[in-house]
Parts: C-alpha cells; sequence; structure tokens
C-alpha cells in the first residue's frame, strides 16, 4: 500500500494536484485555524490487487470505534478546467471493525468512477477517513460569487439537518454571502467570523485562487475541511473585474439604511424593516435590480398613493404621506411598518395596532421565509376562520384579552361589511375599469413637440391611475380576503384538498382568454392583426421599457411560435362544487353572518375581477413606455437610455419644452451616464431579500424559503430555465418543469405548451401566477427564493411533491 504523500514540498504548478486527496494533504499539511480529519489513501490498482492487505491495513490505522467516510479521489474529479465535483460517489457512517460494510462501500465508490462518460483508471484514489459527528453546521465556501459575478464570499450551508452532504447534494441550502475584504473584527456572527478566517487562510495557502471549499462546523466550534478545489472562470460568461468590493458604497449604503428604518416613526410601531416580496412584492414585479423608469413608474402608479386610497376607501387604516416602498442602490424594499399599519382596519385602536405592527416585524424578522405571505401570516386585515388560532401568538406575545376581544370584532366587522358589499363594490370597480377599456388609448395625431409627448403620457398615466389602479388595488384587496377565507377552509379541513383544487380551476380569468386568443391565432381562426388588436400590449418585464411588448415580435415569430402548441387543451369546464354543512355552520359560530355560497361567489368575483383589471390597466402603462421610447428616438436617446431616467425626471426635464436645447441634451447624457455607471457599481453589491439592521449588509443573508405551492398533484420531470419568450420557442418546455425569474402576463403564453409544471424564484401567495397556475390546476411552487432557485437552475431532472411541500432536485446539469 502507497505512503500517504511524498514528503516533498508544495510546488505551485497544476500537475501536482491531481486529486481530491492531493489538496487534502496540502491542506493538512498548512492550515491552523482549521482541521482535516486522519485520513489514508490508496488507488484502485492496489485494492484490485490486494484488497484484503488494505482493509486490514483500515482497521489497525483506526481506532475501532471511530465512524468512517469512504470518499472518491478520481483523477481529474477537482481538476482544474475538468470538474467531475459532485458526479462521484461516497458512503459514511461504517465502523472502522465492520470489514463487510467498509469493503461493500469501497466497491460502490470505485463502482461509481464508471460515470459521466469516463472510465475507471487504475490511478483513480479513494479516501477513507474519519467520519465528522456532532454536526453543527455544513455547507460549501466559494471564496469569489462567480455566477453573481460578486466580489464575495458565497456560503450555501444548512444548519438544520446536522448531516454533512445536504448542500452539495442539492437537498437543502441557505445562503450568506460576505464582502471580500472584510477586516474578521467587523463580522458580528462568531460563526461566520470562524468560517471566514479559516477560508482566509486556505486562500492564503493557494495564491488567493478562487476556490470551492466544503465545510462542516462541530458543536466544539471546529471548522473541519472536507475538500478544497480551484474554480475555473473560463466557462462564466462574465471575466472577474474585481476581486474586492467598493467598500465606500457599502459604508454610504449604511448610512442610507440608518435613514430609512428610521423614517416614517410617526405610524403606529417601534421599529421597522424593508422586505422586497411582502405586499405589492416589488422583487416579483420590477426583478433584482430593475432600472430607475421601471422602479419610478411603479411608485408613481402604485405605491405613491393609489394604494393607500383603495384600502382607506374599504376600511383600513390611513397612512397618507409614507411611502411603501423605498430604494436602496436601485433594489426596491417594502416598509414593513407601513404595510402592516395600512393592513389594519382603521377602527382597531392606536395601541393594538402599534402591538401588532411590532408583533408582525418581530415574526417576518425571526421568520424571514414567510415574508410573502404577510397577508396570511403576519397582518390581521381580515377575518377567516384561522384567525382564532392565530390570536394564541398574539396572546404569547402579549396582547391583553380584552385587546384580543376588540381587534376580532374589528376584523368580523369589515369582513361582514365586505360580502354584503361585494357586489356592490365589485361593479361599481369593474365600471371604472370597463371606462378605461373603452377609452383605450389610440393615437390620432403626430405630435408636434415635446411638450405634447409628456402631456400625453402624463394624462394616460394618470387616467391609469384613476380608472384602473384604484379599483385594480381595491379588487386585489378583496381577492386577498377571499383567498385567505378559502385556504382556511382548506387548512381548518372544512374543504378537501381537491375540492379546493377544483375551485381554483373554476375561476375564470382573463388568462382563459389570452390561452383562446393563442389558440385560435395557431388554428388560423383569427388573424395575426387581430391578436395583437387584443392582446399586442403585453409584455414579459411588465415595466421594463427595454422588453419588447407582443406587437413588436415579427409576424412569422409568432406563426413559429404558435405552430409548436399541442392541439390539445386543458379542461376549462367549470366543477360542480359541494359545499359542506360544516363550513356554513363554522361560518356561523365563528361569527360571519354569510354562508359558503357567498363566500365561493365572492371569492371567485373577486380574483377574476382583479385579474380583468390588471390585463386592462397594463394597456396604458404599455402604451405610455411606447410614447417614452418614441420620445427619446425623437430627441437622441434610445430606450435603454430612458431606462436609467426616473419618471418623475422626465417630467421636470422635458415637460415644459416644445424643443429640447443642446445643453438639456447634455444634462440629460450626464444624468443617464451617472445611473449607468451607478448601476454598474451597485451590481457588484449583494442586497438581501430583508434589511433589518446594518449588519444585513454585511452578512447577506438569503435564509430558507417557503414556497407557495399550487395543487396536490406529485411530478418528476426535466426541468429548463425559461428567461425570455424566445426561449419557448427554441426549446421544448411540453411536459417540463419550467423555471422562471419571475412572472407577469407577458409570460402567459407558458400555458399553452402543457409544461408539467412551474417553479418561480419570485412569487406570492397571492400573486399573478400562483393564480394562474391554480386556474389552469397546473403544480407550482412560486417563490422558492434564490438559494433554492439556483440549486434548481442547475438541476435537470426535480420531483416536486406539492401536497407535501417538497421540491427535490435529483440530478444535476453536468452529472
Amino acid at each position: 500500500m502507497s505512503t500517504i504523500y511524498p514528503n516533498s514540498e508544495y510546488e505551485s504548478n497544476e500537475s501536482f494536484y491531481k486529486s481530491k486527496a492531493d489538496w487534502l494533504y496540502e491542506v493538512r499539511k498548512r492550515v491552523k485555524q482549521s482541521v482535516v480529519d486522519d485520513f489514508i489513501v490508496f488507488n484502485y490498482a492496489e485494492w484490485d490487487a490486494n484488497s484484503i492487505n488494505i482493509l486490514g491495513k483500515i482497521q489497525s490505522h483506526f481506532p475501532p470505534d471511530n465512524k468512517l467516510i469512504i470518499r472518491s479521489s478520481a483523477i481529474g474529479e477537482d481538476h482544474i478546467g475538468n470538474s467531475l465535483a459532485g458526479a462521484l460517489h461516497s458512503e459514511h457512517g461504517m465502523l472502522s471493525s465492520d470489514r463487510v460494510s467498509i469493503r461493500n462501500a469501497i466497491v460502490n465508490v470505485t463502482n461509481s468512477f464508471n460515470k459521466k462518460g469516463r472510465k475507471r483508471s487504475y490511478n483513480d484514489e479513494i479516501i477513507v477517513q474519519k467520519f465528522v459527528e456532532d454536526v453543527l453546521l455544513s455547507g460549501v465556501i466559494i471564496t469569489y460569487d462567480l455566477w453573481c459575478n460578486f466580489p464575495y464570499y458565497i456560503i450555501t450551508y444548512d444548519n438544520d439537518s446536522k448531516r454533512t452532504n445536504t448542500v452539495t447534494s442539492g437537498q437543502a441550502g441557505k445562503t450568506i454571502r460576505i464582502p471580500r475584504g472584510i477586516e474578521l473584527r467587523s463580522i458580528k456572527d462568531l460563526i461566520w467570523k470562524k468560517v471566514i478566517q479559516c477560508a482566509k487562510e486556505i486562500e492564503s495557502i493557494f495564491d488567493n485562487s478562487i476556490l470551492d471549499i466544503e465545510f462542516a462546523l462541530t458543536v466544539d466550534e471546529d471548522v473541519h475541511i472536507f475538500q478544497v478545489r480551484e474554480l475555473t472562470t473560463n466557462k462564466y460568461s462574465e471575466p472577474i473585474v474585481e476581486k474586492l468590493p467598493p467598500w465606500p458604497i457599502i459604508n454610504n449604503f449604511q448610512d442610507q439604511l440608518c435613514e430609512l428604518l428610521n423614517r416614517s416613526n410617526h405610524l403606529p410601531g417601534e421599529k421597522t424593516i424593508l422586505t422586497d416580496m411582502s405586499d405589492w412584492n416589488p422583487a416579483e414585479m420590477l426583478g433584482d435590480l430593475p432600472r430607475p423608469l421601471d422602479t419610478s413608474i411603479y411608485r408613481y402608479l402604485i405605491t405613491k398613493s393609489a394604494w393607500n386610497k383603495a384600502r382607506t376607501s374599504i376600511g383600513y387604516a390611513n397612512v397618507q404621506n409614507s411611502e411603501l416602498m423605498l430604494t436602496l442602490g436601485h433594489k426596491p424594499y417594502i416598509d414593513a411598518r407601513v404595510s402592516i399599519n395600512s393592513l389594519t382596519p382603521s377602527s382597531v385602536p392606536l395601541n393594538i395596532r402599534d402591538f401588532l405592527v411590532n408583533y408582525g416585524i418581530d415574526k417576518i424578522s425571526m421568520e424571514p421565509e414567510i415574508q410573502d405571505k404577510i397577508e396570511f401570516e403576519v397582518a390581521f386585515s381580515c377575518f377567516d376562520l384561522q384567525v382564532d388560532h392565530r390570536f394564541s401568538d398574539l396572546r404569547k406575545a402579549g396582547l391583553k384579552e380584552v385587546d384580543v376581544k376588540i381587534l376580532r370584532q374589528s376584523l368580523l366587522n369589515i369582513t361582514n361589511d365586505i360580502l354584503t358589499k361585494y357586489s356592490k363594490m365589485i361593479g361599481s370597480d369593474l365600471r371604472l375599469i370597463q371606462l378605461l377599456n373603452k377609452s383605450k388609448y389610440t393615437r390620432h395625431h403626430l405630435f408636434k413637440n415635446t411638450y405634447e409627448y409628456i402631456d400625453e403620457v402624463k394624462n394616460n398615466l394618470d387616467k391609469c391611475i384613476k380608472y384602473g389602479i384604484v379599483p385594480f388595488s381595491r379588487l386585489a384587496r378583496l381577492a386577498f380576503i377571499g383567498l385567505a377565507l378559502m385556504r382556511s377552509f382548506r387548512v381548518n379541513d372544512l374543504l378537501p384538498e381537491s375540492e379546493y383544487d377544483d375551485f381554483l380551476r373554476s375561476i375564470t380569468t382573463i388568462a382563459k382568454d389570452v390561452s383562446a386568443g393563442w389558440r385560435n391565432l395557431s388554428k388560423g381562426v383569427i388573424s395575426h392583426e387581430k391578436f395583437i388588436e387584443q392582446f399586442g400590449h403585453l409584455r414579459p418585464r411588465t415595466y421594463d421599457i427595454t422588453s419588447p411588448r407582443y406587437s413588436q415580435y415579427p409576424q412569422d415569430f409568432w406563426a413559429k411560435l404558435t405552430s409548436k402548441i399541442p392541439q390539445i387543451g386543458f379542461n376549462y369546464d367549470r366543477p360542480e362544487l359541494i359545499y359542506s354543512k360544516k363550513i356554513n355552520t363554522a361560518l356561523k359560530s365563528s361569527g360571519i353572518e354569510h354562508d359558503s355560497s357567498v363566500v365561493f361567489d365572492f371569492a371567485r368575483k373577486a380574483i377574476e375581477s382583479r385579474e380583468y383589471a390588471k390585463f386592462v390597466f397594463s394597456k396604458y402603462l404599455s402604451d405610455s413606455l411606447e410614447i417614452l421610447s418614441e420620445l427619446g428616438d425623437k430627441i437622441g436617446f434610445s430606450r435603454i437610455d430612458m431606462a436609467f431616467l426616473t419618471i418623475d425626471e422626465i417630467f421636470s426635464l422635458l415637460g415644459n419644452e416644445k424643443t429640447i436645447s443642446s445643453d438639456m441634451t447634455n444634462k440629460i447624457h450626464k444624468k443617464i451616464e451617472t445611473k449607468k455607471g451607478e448601476r454598474t457599481v451597485f451590481s457588484k453589491i449583494a442586497l438581501p431579500p430583508i434589511l433589518r439592521d446594518m449588519n444585513d449588509l454585511i452578512l447577506v443573508s438569503y435564509g430558507a424559503t417557503r414556497p407557495n405551492f399550487v395543487t396536490s398533484k406529485k411530478i418528476q420531470a426535466s426541468a429548463i430555465y425559461v428567461q425570455e419568450i424566445n426561449d419557448i420557442y427554441s426549446n421544448d418546455i411540453s411536459g417540463k418543469l419550467v423555471l422562471l425569474d419571475r412572472a407577469d402576463p407577458g409570460f402567459d403564453c407558458i400555458f399553452e405548451y402543457f409544461p408539467a409544471g412551474l417553479i418561480t424564484k419570485f412569487g406570492g401567495a397571492g400573486s399573478h401566477m400562483t393564480i394562474r397556475c391554480g386556474e389552469f390546476g397546473l403544480p407550482a411552487a412560486i417563490g422558492c427564493g434564490e438559494s433554492l432557485f439556483n440549486i434548481l437552475t442547475k438541476s435537470n431532472i426535480i420531483i416536486m411533491d406539492c401536497e407535501k411541500n417538497i421540491i427535490n432536485p435529483v440530478k444535476y446539469v453536468g452529472s
């Protein structure tokens, strides 16, 4: 049997590091901050020639009570530019005294060498190592975030299972990013300070190469190193520009964050946090780093005042003059204090509202995975059959019984009032929407000057707010109440899962009109012109001026795309729902003054009307973006240029100008270039989904997420990542699990190609795509979050069990 390794010193050349064992040996010799556990190595030739002798040496090397792990160390497994990492096999847990189990494990590991298109070599090695127990957390450190081209350590970890392989096998993983170049004293969390200290030491051994380090932290606070390998950059689209983040910008962000967290303190609640998916879901609607025009139009239309006007009109607390959406480094966030206040009925006394805001913010801080479920699990905005159960948490948090009774009555009052008036409320809002739809924008003349362009856009957007956004916002609130009631029937076992799914399928929204349009276009029932007349305003990324809308794709593109639609259809028949007497009994005993037929009708009409309103107002938004694009072209600025101006800047700079002087052109150009430069810098700074304090900009945590599952189906299917509509044509998505970063009406065409299911990075429990998937009976996991979604995009086969709320990648790209 060979010795562990030669005694020669490390030479900085690629040929020395042939295998995982080579790297481990070098780390073991040099590190002081971490531990490489005792191991021995032999190659397949030695095993094949004399396995009995090797088994004897293993047993004599390790004490009898040691648990072992048998790992692969194949030639080329961690070779620069040709990594087989994760592709081969390991087995663990056998005692060093159990000769049979050790033999079987070694055989299984050596058999796995015939994998990924390679053949087993006699030089392939096997590592036998002491197995690490009492694990506090385990994971993988990558010393530069190649995937996002961030100058950060990226750590994917599992601190729940107490196992060492959940991250590397893709079964679990929370993510944290820590800026490179950070001083250890700046890291307040002792665990991450120790992990980064170990990573820095290992980096120094290998001349600061970009490394992938597999590790575990045990309860005695030792960091155990299982694997180190060098990562390559030639397979990533962007070269590494900088090794360190722009620290002055991070420090400036910390100052800005301090100011943002201390605003709106006139409202009930002692503090606030910023979230990117609670209330109006900016991460889903705008993306993680939208351009200034996207964010500013979203604010102008919705989060400036229309959202608050809509809520107060149906009985919610008025938070006038409080901005709901804020930005930090171009990333939009929601002020949780403003949000929770606005979701509380106005009849709730201020002292109780103050308690509810503090409770909600603490709950999101402790359970960040629920931030996209704020209406259902955080705020107390309506009465449903789960509310009495949720009151127990308020009591534990210190709310007095007399205040619980006052809150309960307030929630009952607003819910009963809405259930009594919903037909008139929905009818009134639909009449406003119809006025907007009938007066849909049509250009009757060429604009004579810049002022006319701006005047048209402003009139367009203001009309959209009055007749579109405000009624849409009211309908959205009603839809959430309807969904809350329906979900409470299901959770309380009053409505079977299958009946709940059938209810969602019975909903008939504008999505089915779009679906019919696609299908009729594919069959030649309607012309391309008619299709564009009805749906031409739709665009993926609704608020993005640089995203082409349907009318801007050439006719032959649609002909090719629709030719791939399978000539079968979803069953759109409305099922005959059976309303249990148990529901009516539960409603009556709880204080709801209406029976289940009213609740079902209310929920259905509110959801259908909300989706229709969104479709109509998006026409005005889409046309406004086109007018701005035309104006930009007229004065010498491209779509991408215009995207770097806010709508307020466009109005103030151009709103009073008939012609644009060269001085004004230069002023606009400088403003655009400044913001482009900011975006380049900001794109190198990682911002988390939740900001609680300044430390969140140093330990940038993405945490675990709890996706919003749709239907109770279980599927296993190939996965495909769709980023643009073009991807649908260039790939066959039928029967596959489609992955989307975020989704809006522009991606509704996906349903026509009969995917097996849908998975999105962003999205809430009541969001657009959740409703769509329920309507089509399509199994889905909406809002997986960055950590899980990134794992899934690297998977080519995924199991999704919606009933058990499980997603498991079972095969990885390249494995």
